[in-house]
């Protein structure tokens, strides 16, 4: 579910051990942009402050929360990246 990268909906960044911190972020990153290309254009700009996928996301559940399709099509993108025998940078790249 999800290649292992689920934690990134679900832990904040302070709770990353440290010696894992900067693939974490790297990782975070490319995550973060698929969450963005996810998101309806309209409510963007409420979402540009939050710089992790961890405050992107718990910001996002809010603004769809009546919305379920929207919520549920946004929630399948992260969890369901696949990588078809890349890694995540060229995948994403």
């Amino acid at each position: 579910m999800g290649q292992g990268y689920e934690d990134h909906l679900v832990t904040q960044k302070v709770d990353i051990p440290e010696v894992d911190k900067v693939q974490w972020r790297k990782i975070d990153a490319q995550l973060y942009s698929v969450l963005w290309q996810s998101v309806d254009p309209k409510i963007l700009h409420h979402l540009r402050a939050y710089k992790t996928c961890f405050k992107f996301w718990n910001q996002a559940k809010g603004l769809y929360t009546n919305d379920i399709q929207r919520l549920y099509k946004v929630t399948s993108s992260i969890v369901n990246v696949r990588q078809q025998d890349m890694d995540l940078s060229t995948y994403i790249g």
